[in-house]
């Protein structure tokens, strides 16, 4: 089962350099994810960004003297079975990048130390290992490929952004993310708070951060009768 049978053929280029699952959803793998809040993401996200990423991790595998497996390539764990401690539920869960090799990753003398050391690094990177996960045979430096397949991944799941998801909502009124605000204010119907607080993302957040959000909040709107009851505006009343 690959990613492509989910989103109905919305990104073929990416479809293209998907690899296949061993059986059904199973794919092990470790690797790094990104581990800022999503708000934080959405603020700075842009090639420079994941370029840092990557290097902070080459930096902290260098220094570990830690071979780096020659599959490491863009991918995603699945939020469900993966433990990574302090990953908030967001639609940026558990994204980066991944290797078969590294399965065992968590059992490796080394994965606290490396772990210790990309926590605090800017982006912050948490080290993670699961059973369940897609991955793309992209070069871990192709970083146009990686935010194309971040804004992929972190709008094609309208639950993740949905009013009726208690995740999202958590504080969300007077939350600094505006991303959670937004989402609260079509909750609430709210035409007003909605184009006041994308102003504010507009504002606050990177350039492929506010398509993200301008997109997400577009399909969820144009979904409403999956995701919000008896929601009347219209998509240009809004955008």
């Amino acid at each position: 089962m690959t990613w492509s049978h989910h989103h109905q053929n919305q990104w073929q280029d990416l479809d293209a350099l998907e690899l296949k699952t061993d059986a059904g959803r199973r794919l092990d793998v470790g690797g790094f994810i990104l581990a800022d809040s999503f708000d934080q993401m959405l603020r700075n996200i842009s090639a420079e960004y994941v370029h840092t990423a990557w290097q902070n991790i080459v930096e902290a595998l260098t220094d570990a003297a830690f071979e780096i497996p020659d599959d490491l390539t863009w991918g995603i764990m699945h939020g469900g079975d993966t433990h990574a401690p302090d990953i908030e539920s967001s639609p940026a869960n558990y994204f980066g990048w991944t290797s078969r090799k590294l399965k065992d990753f968590d059992s490796h003398p080394l994965y606290s130390a490396i772990d210790s050391n990309l926590i605090s690094s800017t982006p912050s990177i948490r080290c993670a290992c699961t059973w369940r996960s897609l991955k793309w045979n992209a070069r871990p430096d192709d970083f146009k490929f990686g935010l194309r397949l971040f804004e992929a991944i972190t709008t094609d799941e309208l639950t993740d952004w949905s009013p009726l998801n208690p995740s999202v909502l958590q504080d969300s009124i007077e939350s600094r993310e505006i991303w959670r605000r937004a989402v609260n204010a079509i909750g609430q119907q709210d035409q007003d708070a909605l184009i006041q607080t994308l102003n504010s993302a507009k504002e606050a957040y990177s350039e492929v951060g506010f398509r993200i959000v301008r997109r997400a909040l577009t399909a969820l709107i144009e979904h409403n009768s999956e995701h919000i009851s008896d929601y009347s505006l219209s998509v240009e009343d809004i955008f």
